[in-house]
């Protein structure tokens, strides 16, 4: 027989692990009351945890609530709102049917019946149904003709000629409906109202077009807005402006009246600006041509002074200045006194940078006195003075 083997507990010998000591009764009361704490506070805080999620689930079921009653509140505005311009709309133009099918049609129903009436009676005596019949065919005439101008001019063609034919065919159907009641053409009640009914019938139609054909021309920008309207104070206290604004509104297709106000003064501003640049310009223009003069009579001075200043310049031209303000300064001469190098520096800053020099200037390049280049520089200035009078008197004489 075969024997049986002891059970292995991982992999080692049962004798490893001997079998756990019996526990006393104490023991087994202490652990099944530690089991029952434990399993209280695990029930416990299974308890709180599904209050906490529950409390959680009701918060947003609360809140789901409110914002789909809000919802349904805001749709339920909005499609309120919505029904109610669509009602505005519907009553809209179903007072404009009204009031085009009481004066169009109305009017055409009046001319038919005073047609009728006139066919039925003496001299004609015609049956109801053939008085209607050639009543309603006289007084639609005028009508088709008038509903193919208006398809012409919704379509954008000319419609001069079905408008004037409409208005010939209604004047003599109108003048036919005066005459059945005033074969005299004297005035009557019943020719007046019949023939004016007729005549009005296209006209009226004719009106109906042009709102219709301005309001296309108006979607598509290819009409003027109106001009905008000022008050009567405004007019009466700046008629002027006021004026120049609704010129500027027109010009420029603008219909609110302050917008105009700002426009024309901005305008008149930048108007001011540019008299005022033409005229900077002008004075500028003066100016340069005073320089100009200024400068030829310069040159003209230049021509007249003394010929050792004349040769002296020419020096300075060829470049040999400044030798000649390094040397020692010698004798003065008889004429007027200064040394050649105070005479080179006047005739270089008179003809090259067009201005008098300082005595200080000629005291410094003639190694004098500043006293001595200020008397020179006087002296210079009064000749010079004289000359170019002089100079200008002779020339005023030749």
């Amino acid at each position: 027989m075969d024997t049986i083997q002891p059970e292995r507990v991982n992999g080692s010998h049962p004798a490893a692990h001997p079998p756990p000591a019996k526990m006393s009764r104490a023991e087994r009361q202490a652990a099944d009351e530690l089991a029952r704490v434990e399993r209280d506070r695990i029930r416990e805080e299974a308890r709180r945890a599904r209050e906490r999620d529950q409390e959680k689930w009701a918060a947003e079921r609360d809140q789901l609530r409110a914002e789909r009653k809000r919802d349904r509140k805001t749709r339920s505005s909005a499609e309120r709102r919505e029904r109610i311009a669509a009602w505005q709309a519907r009553a809209q133009r179903w007072w404009h049917a009204f009031v085009l099918v009481g004066a169009i049609v109305g009017v055409n129903v009046v001319a038919i019946m005073g047609q009728v009436t006139a066919f039925q009676a003496d001299p004609f005596g015609w049956p109801l149904l053939g008085a209607l019949g050639a009543a309603a065919v006289i007084e639609s005439i005028a009508i088709y003709v008038g509903y193919h101008a208006h398809v012409a001019l919704i379509e954008g063609d000319s419609v001069m000629r079905l408008r004037l034919a409409s208005y010939g065919i209604a004047g003599g159907v109108g003048a036919l409906n005066y005459h059945h009641y005033s074969p005299d053409w004297s005035l009557s009640d019943l020719a007046v109202m019949f023939g004016a009914a007729s005549v009005l019938s296209p006209w009226l139609w004719a009106i109906h077009s042009r709102h219709q054909h301005r309001q296309v021309l108006r979607a598509q920008g290819l009409i003027d807005p109106r001009a905008p309207k000022f008050s009567g104070l405004r007019w009466l206290l700046w008629r002027r402006e006021t004026w120049q604004a609704l010129r500027w509104a027109v010009r420029y297709s603008e219909q609110s009246p302050a917008a105009a106000m700002l426009g024309m003064h901005r305008d008149r501003i930048l108007a001011d600006a540019d008299r005022m640049a033409g005229r900077a310009r002008g004075d500028l223009a003066a100016a340069q041509a005073t320089l100009i003069r200024a400068q030829s009579d310069a040159l003209a001075v230049l021509e007249l002074l003394p010929g050792d200043a004349q040769e002296t310049s020419a020096e300075i031209t060829d470049g040999r200045a400044d030798e000649t303000a390094d040397e020692t300064p010698i004798e003065t001469s008889d004429e007027t006194g200064a040394t050649p190098a105070m005479w080179a520096h006047w005739q270089k800053v008179v003809e090259v940078e067009r201005r008098i020099p300082s005595g200080a200037e000629l005291a410094t390049v003639g190694k004098c006195s500043p006293q001595y280049g200020a008397k020179k520089a006087r002296e210079w200035q009064a000749d010079m003075d004289g000359r170019t009078r002089h100079a200008l008197q002779s020339r005023k004489r030749g």
